[in-house]
């Protein structure tokens, strides 16, 4: 049995300990908790019974080791009595972290983090044990449960969470003459599975990497030929060659003048610190199509669309698709993440177009309405007609092998992001903010969005899948696209904050996914292309900023060690 100074110093190592872990892990910001979800799901169905966070894990962590010590204490062994001890205090914190790690299937933590963790807590764990007394055990108790309390208020905020769940905060910090100057370089190769081979080639520049430049979106592509078009989240236009970056030779790009920044009116775009950015590219009958979030009145915001001819030297813009509706910045809620602007060539006159809510809760159950909505746009007669209604943000869109649906991805509230299943000529309405099996953000319920957990009862079409039920941390789905690896309707998904890539297998005729497939890519995926004569995917990975190329492995392609960037 412990006396009470004994048991009050223990909840202090504690609580400090659970601290610094929350601590180290927010300065992480790329923990998952996938694998072990996935292999807990392989076992019973838990949906939205099984409620996992970091937040539990860590309580899990800190309890074990709790326990271990104290079993440690019982059975006689002086674990804190002096200095010469640290090596049996750093064996019961390292084992037991490891043990928690490999049991919750835990593996992206950085290993900095994790060194820091387990040097510096045995120091904590004997400095309270051997220097505080009852009195300022207690006090100190008071202020690590305040900085505890703080610390949560901190990273539970709605912005922050947002921030780092998908898409875009910014200052001006690229130009041309960087581009032309920086060759690309081969970082990081390596197995994905025993089925695909992915290499990581560093582009220009460390300054548009997605956390160095405070959250702005890296941009998109598109293949012309043997070509790979890369506007960035600021419009800059760069042309690189695609058969080098999969045959790992460095180029240095090309960059295309334009008239950009003549035609759009935001501001933002280019320079200041604010979210918005490009949303996506196309190409198209010897046109190229760019979507951007656009000022369509004074300090009012809305996406749109420009075009010009194909043209590999320069490109001259022109307003291709306007409208005056728009989200006044200034007035709340507001959120130019939400904003879709995904481009998909729906047939050879057809271009499908997404939009988000910009957080105007009311607009995607508005039929008058164009926000939130997957649209259908004429591209001689600039007509157009929804194919679907009641989206939040839908970012990722992609054709199926059955020409009566298109699939897509959609970034949801907290634990709410969705796939879904489009049915071609029907009503497709997927009931936001009606109906959402996420959460607000900031916890809070709101009349206007009331994301009540059934769409089919409310006469909206179900999800095929949403990630809550996996976890409930945030992991910021991107782009889908067809997998031409694969026959049956299977499809490649990004995501943003996880650094996970998605392989699935959707039965579109029953609205479902029957498979998924978890692969760890360690970056985010903003976008993925298919390059078929070299039978590649292409991601556009923003972190570092780089290129991937995801390939079917050879056999004789012997496995290279994971390499991180400039080593």
């Amino acid at each position: 049995m412990f006396n009470k100074v004994n048991l009050i110093k223990d909840l202090l190592v504690a609580s400090t300990n659970y601290l610094i872990l929350k601590l180290l892990v927010e300065l992480d910001g790329n923990i998952s908790l996938r694998y072990f979800s996935d292999e807990v799901y392989k076992i019973y169905q838990f949906e939205d019974e099984l409620f996992i966070t970091i937040n539990y894990i860590i309580f899990f962590i800190v309890t074990f080791i709790f326990v271990t010590k104290l079993i440690v204490k019982n059975i006689g062994l002086n674990i804190t009595s002096n200095f010469s001890n640290y090596t049996l205090i750093f064996f019961i914190y390292s084992s037991c972290l490891l043990i928690s790690l490999l049991f919750l299937r835990i593996f992206d933590i950085e290993r900095l983090f994790l060194l820091i963790y387990i040097l510096l807590i045995p120091i904590v764990d004997i400095f309270i044990e051997k220097y505080l007394n009852v009195r300022s055990s207690l006090f100190s108790v008071f202020i690590v449960f305040t900085l505890t309390y703080l610390l949560f208020q901190f990273t539970n905020d709605n912005e922050l969470n947002e921030l780092f769940a998908s898409e875009e905060t910014i200052e001006d910090i690229q130009d041309e003459e960087n581009h032309s100057n920086v060759e690309t370089k081969v970082i990081s190769e390596f197995d994905l599975s025993t089925e695909y081979r992915f290499t990581r080639t560093e582009i220009c520049c460390d300054q548009i990497g997605y956390y160095e430049a405070g959250g702005k979106s890296l941009g998109y592509f598109e293949l012309i030929d043997d070509k790979l078009l890369h506007v960035t989240g600021n419009g800059i236009f760069t042309l690189y060659d695609i058969e080098k970056i999969i045959e790992k030779v460095s180029q240095i790009p090309k960059i295309l003048e334009t008239n950009f920044f003549d035609i759009v009116k935001n501001p933002f775009i280019k320079n200041l610190e604010n979210w918005e950015s490009t949303k996506d590219i196309l190409i198209m009958k010897n046109e190229i199509f760019v979507s951007y979030v656009e000022e369509a009145s004074s300090d009012c915001t809305n996406v749109q669309i420009l075009k010009a001819e194909l043209n590999l030297e320069t490109l001259y813009f022109e307003k291709f698709f306007e409208y005056d509706e728009c989200a006044q910045r200034g007035v709340s809620p507001y959120n130019a993440h939400q904003s879709g602007g995904k481009l998909l060539m729906f047939d050879d006159k057809t271009i499908a177009f997404t939009t988000g809510d910009f957080r105007r809760y009311g607009k995607s159950q508005d039929p008058e309405s164009l926000f939130g909505k997957i649209l259908l746009i004429n591209i001689e007669t600039k007509q157009y007609e929804f194919l679907s209604t009641g989206h939040r943000n839908p970012q990722g869109l992609s054709k199926t092998n059955n020409s009566e649906y298109l699939i897509s991805t959609e970034h949801g509230p907290k634990g709410g992001d969705e796939i879904n299943i489009i049915e071609i000529g029907k009503e497709n309405n997927f009931g936001w903010p009606i109906s959402s099996y996420g959460d607000h953000y900031d916890g809070l319920n709101k009349p206007e969005a009331p994301l009540n957990k059934s769409h089919t009862a409310l006469g909206f079409r179900e999800p095929a899948w949403y990630f809550s039920r996996y976890q409930s941390d945030i992991h910021g789905i991107s782009d889908i696209e067809i997998n031409y690896f694969n026959e049956e309707n299977s499809f490649f998904i990004g995501t943003l904050k996880a650094g996970l890539l998605y392989e699935i297998k959707a039965d579109l005729e029953n609205n479902t996914i029957t498979n998924i497939e978890t692969f760890k890519i360690g970056d985010r995926i903003r976008d993925i292309i298919f390059y078929e004569k070299k039978n590649s995917y292409i991601f556009l990975l923003e972190e570092w900023p780089a290129f991937g190329v995801l390939q079917l492995k050879e056999n004789d392609i012997m496995e290279l060690p994971y390499m991180l960037p400039n080593t």
